[in-house]
This record gives structure tokens, sequence and C-alpha cells, in this order.
């Protein structure tokens, strides 16, 4: 029986890296078009610096001095010169050691939570424990207090002093993705009329209602987490998910009236004490502890890297307790398969769209920018920065699983729910994923300070 289990979550995770392969292309050849964007801006910015020398020559001057200093014998200060700075390069090897393992144990993210998932699965009685209220609470405090460690105050003001990229998040959340959910909707019953599969649970009416109630509730505070991983704009990524989370207290239930048909019920202020005692509260705590309480250098050197580790920690406890409810499914693959299909490719498919959408609007900005400039100098440039891009690529691809499956269980039954269970599986494993990619192939090209540089899409 263990054995079959293991074969049946084998199988589901496999099925969401070969889906995710198709998409891989795509961000390939975004990241490298992004990249030699950025190497040329740099260069057109920056070449005057080496005018006149090649790489390793050394100006006539210094020339002139060092040999004065040899004449004069000398040369022993310039030794201890140079065991001082070998000192100071040991240090700065240790701490870039360090580092470098911090960030390879985030960019494995999509290891760790797959390990997660099919430890649940195939362990459903002590990933159960893990599944508990209190636990799942005290794992999303640790995640969103280690989210706001991880950012500014100033980092706050500035995404807040920004409605125009709030307003594009909330279009994305509950325009873009429900209209996705629709079309994917219609396609697999398509598929379903020509292959004669119209019976089964992949095509099924409850299904689909699942499907649309997932496209249908807000962001997931997971993607907090997959922002910082793949290098993009954290505290963006916080009020983004914040604005959708109140928001869809009001767009939820008419979307679920005008898509499924059926009122859901839910409960504004239970929402907002929700919001207030495990993301407000957890997330200020760290802001204030990280800027107040600790020396800026401390935390920027030492408390800051280390915060992914802790998130994706907290995120790993998150992904087993829901992947327990997935147990009762694992003793047939087909039923994994297709339960874990529909919000595999809503979030593929949405989070692609995402990203074309940012970079008409960039290339739109762009030549608005340019006719403006010609007419009155200015400066001003709307397209949206290359943090900012990220933070709300990933915001759109992460959902909310919990809440959808919280919503489909009480007002359409179990086999609605079906699809927002897997999905918090398949969300949790294909955000870490995408973003870790998205870290890596594309490198981000910018310091936690400077928010000038942009991406031309």
């Amino acid at each position: 029986m263990a054995l079959r289990q293991f074969t049946s979550a084998t199988v589901l995770i496999l099925s969401i890296f070969i889906q995710l392969y198709c998409t891989t292309t795509t961000i390939y050849a975004f990241s490298t078009s992004s990249s030699s964007f950025l190497r040329h801006h740099h260069h057109h910015h920056h070449c005057h610096i080496g005018i006149g020398f090649r790489r390793n020559q050394i100006p006539c001057r210094r020339q002139r001095e060092y040999k004065r200093l040899k004449k004069l014998n000398l040369s022993q200060s310039v030794d201890i010169d140079n065991d001082d700075h070998s000192n100071v390069e040991k240090k700065n090897d240790k701490k870039t050691l360090a580092s470098n393992l911090l960030a390879k144990f985030s960019l494995l993210a999509p290891v760790w939570t797959s390990m997660a998932a099919i430890y649940a699965i195939t362990n459903p009685s002590s990933a159960k424990v893990l599944g508990s209220p209190n636990v799942m609470q005290n794992a999303l405090l640790t995640l969103m207090f280690a989210m706001g460690m991880a950012i500014l105050p100033k980092d706050v003001s500035r995404a807040i002093s920004n409605p125009r990229i709030l307003m594009t998040n909330a279009i994305l959340c509950f325009g873009v993705v429900p209209l996705l959910a629709v079309g994917l909707s219609q396609v697999l019953r398509l598929v379903a009329v020509a292959t004669n599969t119209g019976s089964s649970l992949l095509f099924s009416p409850s299904t689909q209602v699942g499907l649309l109630l997932l496209a249908s509730v807000s962001g997931g505070q997971a993607s907090n987490l997959f922002t910082l991983i793949a290098g993009g704009d954290v505290a963006l990524s916080v009020i983004c998910t914040l604005s959708t989370t109140l928001l869809g207290v009001l767009a939820t239930p008419l979307l679920a009236k005008v898509l499924v048909g059926q009122t859901v019920d839910v409960n504004l202020m239970g929402v907002v004490k929700s919001v207030a005692s495990l993301v407000l509260v957890p997330l200020v705590a760290g802001l204030g502890l990280g800027h107040w309480c600790i020396p800026t250098r401390v935390h920027q050197r030492f408390i800051v890297p280390c915060m992914p580790v802790v998130g994706i920690f907290a995120t790993l406890i998150l992904v087993a307790g829901g992947a327990s409810s997935l147990s009762w499914k694992t003793t047939n693959p087909s039923l994994i398969i297709a339960t874990a299909l529909p919000s595999t490719l809503l979030c593929l498919v949405s989070g692609v769209v995402a990203l074309q959408w940012i970079n008409f609007q960039n290339r739109r900005g762009k030549s608005q920018s340019n006719k403006k400039n010609k007419k009155n100098n200015d400066d001003d440039d709307p397209r949206i920065t290359e943090a900012a891009k990220r933070a709300l690529v990933v915001e759109t691809l992460s959902k909310s699983p919990t809440l959808a499956y919280f919503l489909a269980s009480r007002h359409f039954g179990t086999e609605a729910a079906a699809v927002p269970a897997a999905a918090m599986v398949t969300l949790a494993v294909l955000g870490a994923l995408i973003a870790s990619l998205w870290s890596a192939l594309s490198p981000p090209p910018f310091v936690a300070d400077d928010d000038t540089m942009l991406v031309e899409g």
C-alpha cells in the first residue's frame, strides 16, 4: 500500500514538471532578451569610465609612484597592505560562501516543496499533525514575520504610493485570471466531447466549479516568498496580497455568482480579523524589529539573506498540511492527474499572460514617454520596473487555494473542492519552480535601493 501511494504521489509531481516543460522555453527566451537589454543599458551609461585604458593597464602616474617607492625601499609597506587586503578577502570569501549556500538552498525550493508534498501524501497519518489549524497558523505567522524582516518601511511606502501598479494587480487577479479559467474550462469540455470522456472527473461540472472558484479568490501568502526568491519587489508583493485579500471580500462572491451561478458567503469581519491577526501583526512585528531594533549593517548582511530559508521551511509545513488532504485520492493516479491538471494549466497560462500584458504596457508606456519627453523635456517614465514586474507575475499565478478549498467544501461539496485541494500542492511547486528558474536564468540586475532599472518588454 505504501509503495502504491508513493508511486501515485510521484506521478503527481512528474505530471507537474512535464506540463511546466512547455513554458520553460518561453521563460528562458524572455530572460535572455532581458539580460541582453540590461547589459546594453548598463554599457550605454557607463562606457565612458574605462576610456583610454585596457583592462589591466595602469596609469603612468601610478607606475611612477610605485617605482619611486620601490627605490626608497618602501616595498615592505606595500607587502603589509597586501597582507591586510588578503585577510579582508578571506573574510569576504567566507561571507560569500555562506551567502551562496543560502541562495542555492533557496533556488532548490521546488525540490523541497515536492519532497514535502510526497511525504504528506504517502504518510497521511503523520502529515495530519502538520495539517492541524494551530500548526498551519503558526507556519503562516512565521512566513509573514520573515517577509516583514526582509523589507524596509521605505519599501512599503513606495509600494503604497503607486496605485497604478496596485490597479494592474487587481485587474489581473479578478479580471484576467477568471476569464482564463472560463476559457480553460471550455477547452476541457471540448476535449471531453472529442475524446468521449465527458463522464470523467477531469471534465465534470464539479471540476469546472472548483477551477472557476480557484480563479475567483485573492492571491496567496506564498507568493511573497516566491517573489523574494525570484528577486522581485517583496514589499509590493505583500501590499498586492493584502489589497486583493480585502478586495476579494466583494469580488469573490460577485465572480462566483456570475461564473458559477451560486452566491457564496464571505464574512467581511472574519476576513478582516484573519488578515489582521495572521498577516498584518507578524508583518509589522518583523518590519519593526528589522528596522528599529537591529543595526542596519547586521540586518542587511546577516538577517535578510536568511529570510528566504525561514520562509521556505514555513511554506513546507503549509504544503505538507495541504497535501495531507489529498491522501484519499492516492489510490488512483488518474484521479490525481485529473484534479491537478486544471490548476496547473491555470497557473502556467495566467503567468504567461500576465508577463505579456506587462510587457505590452511597458512598450506602450515607453512610446508615450518618448513623445512626452520630446514635447515637455520630462523625465517621468511610466514603465513598470523589473522588480515590480516579477512581483506582479508571481502574484497573478499564485492564488489562495486554502480559501478556495474552504469555500468549495462549504458551498459545493467535496468533488468541487478536489481542484483547490490539489492546487495546494501544484501552486506551491510551480510557484517555487518558476521563481527559481527566473532568478537563475535572469538574475536580478538591480540593487535593493535602486528602482530605476527597467527591462524593455
